[in-house]
C-alpha cells in the first residue's frame, strides 16, 4: 500500500501516513522504518510504501509496517 506522510514526531519515534486508498490514518513507528536507522530522514509530505497491518493500538488498530521511502522522493 502507498501513501503520505501526515505527521511525524522525530523526538517520540512515531508519525502517521494517510493512505492513498481511501485516505485512512495508520500509526507509523520508528522500528518499522527500513532500512534500519531511517526513520530520522523522514519528512512530512513524503510518499511511502508500507505493509498494512491491524492490532488495536493506535489509529483505530491500523498500524504500517515495513515502512519505506518510494523511489521517486529525493
Amino acid at each position: 500500500m502507498t501513501g503520505v506522510i501526515t505527521r511525524i514526531l522525530l523526538n517520540r519515534g512515531f508519525g502517521f501516513i494517510r493512505d492513498d486508498v481511501d485516505g485512512h490514518s495508520w500509526f507509523l513507528h520508528a522500528q518499522e522504518v527500513m532500512p534500519a536507522g531511517a526513520f530520522d530522514t523522514l519528512r512530512e509530505g513524503q510518499a511511502v510504501s508500507f505493509v498494512p497491518t491491524f492490532n488495536g493500538a493506535k489509529a483505530d488498530g491500523r498500524r504500517a509496517a515495513e515502512i519505506r521511502l518510494c523511489s521517486d522522493n529525493t
